[in-house]
């Protein structure tokens, strides 16, 4: 679990750096704009595979059982989670609509995994992903930033919807794989 707990910290550790009042431009600044986004991506991912391995050595700790609909809510659900999350870094319709469609997917994915999980080790993950999204909209919002402004053009909402869809049927059949839980038996 200490595994886990310090890929937590370290990847939502260094995603609050962007909403602390000027720290980002005085690290900018100081080592310059990629330099930056590569540390950032560096620490990120070193976080993620922090959490990955911390999951999957992590002993099962239930909490409570799960709901016997969490899964279907889940399998009906994840495919517009995926849609916004495609969405949210292209100039579509969805993008001006939602103000953060980002956000909002990893809320959704986040959501519906606690329904569909009942145990220590995803409620942590899914608690602080879908907690760190709803700090993530409220700041970004604070500091006048949008996703949601700009031109939009309908093409990308069809890339977005067919990109979001095709990567939650990746997810669906390579989960096992990827996370060690069957979600097709």
């Amino acid at each position: 679990m200490t595994t886990l707990v310090l890929g937590i910290a370290i990847f939502f550790g260094v995603h609050l750096v962007p909403s602390l009042p000027g720290a980002k431009d005085r690290l900018v600044g100081k080592i310059g704009e990629k330099p930056f986004k590569g540390v950032f991506s560096l620490i990120s991912l070193t976080g993620l595979i922090l959490i990955g391995f911390g999951f999957s050595g992590a002993d099962f700790v239930p909490l409570w059982e799960p709901f016997d609909w969490g899964r279907t809510v889940a399998l009906m659900v994840m495919p517009v989670a995926f849609i916004f999350l495609v969405a949210a870094d292209m100039p579509g319709t969805i993008r001006r609509s939602v103000r953060h469609p980002m956000s909002i997917g990893i809320v959704l994915w986040s959501g519906v995994h606690l329904l569909a999980n009942g145990d220590l080790a995803s409620s942590l993950i899914f608690a602080c992903f879908g907690t760190f999204a709803v700090f993530s909209a409220l700041s970004m919002q604070r500091r006048g930033q949008s996703k949601g402004d700009g031109r939009a053009d309908v093409k990308f909402d069809v890339i977005a919807v067919v990109g979001g869809l095709a990567v939650y049927a990746l997810i669906l059949f390579a989960h096992e794989f990827l996370i060690g839980v069957p979600i097709i038996t």
